[in-house]
């Protein structure tokens, strides 16, 4: 801190962090154990929730999901969210993760998939998909 010099620090705007963990939901479905990107997703949506820019964020949807070549997955959302909902494999993940984590101890699997939906459903808003 006392050198002339500069650092660069890179840092992702919300709707980014969001949409990395909605695509990787959405594409990795019912094989998915990271359970954190679920209540990522929940916490920030109670957090932040009405702060996101719709646009920003379907933006950020379609330029990771381009990135990362899954593009036609996006089309199957809503299905993949259906399926990720009612696996009793996703069920058990989140029971344990409730049971390991106090933070997330009250939060049932249907609130947790709630705000998963709610922030697809944002993502809609703002496009066509």
């Amino acid at each position: 801190m006392l050198e002339d010099r500069s650092i660069d620090i890179w840092a992702y705007n919300l709707e980014t962090v969001l949409a990395e963990k909605l695509e990787t939901i959405i594409t990795r479905t019912t094989t998915n154990t990271r359970m954190r990107d679920f209540y990522d997703i929940y916490i920030l949506d109670q957090l932040h929730g009405n702060t996101l820019n719709r646009q920003t964020l379907y933006d950020a949807l379609l330029a990771t999901a381009k990135k990362r070549g899954t593009e036609r997955h996006l089309a199957e959302a809503v299905d993949v969210l259906n399926e990720v909902e009612s696996s009793p494999v996703m069920q058990k993940l989140w029971k344990s993760y409730r049971r390991k984590f106090s933070y997330a101890a009250d939060l049932e699997w249907s609130i947790i998939m709630g705000a998963v939906r709610s922030l697809y459903a944002l993502c809609e808003k703002g496009s066509s998909l």
